[in-house]
């Protein structure tokens, strides 16, 4: 079984490496700051929902 040659004009495979774990880290962070917002979002739906619920009475 032989290993593919690498041209001088592709990436080493370290740096390809490199650059999917900056990628995978980036959507992480993404995908953290969404689940923050979502948080905040249900936080606001109850306290309104609370407040609307309070003042029906």
């Amino acid at each position: 079984m032989s290993h593919p040659q690498h041209s001088p004009s592709s990436p080493s495979p370290e740096f390809e490496l490199e650059l999917l774990k900056e990628e995978y880290f980036f959507l992480q962070a993404t995908i953290e700051d969404y689940n923050r917002q979502i948080w905040v979002i249900k936080a606001l739906g109850i306290s309104g929902a609370g407040a609307a619920i309070l003042l029906a009475f």
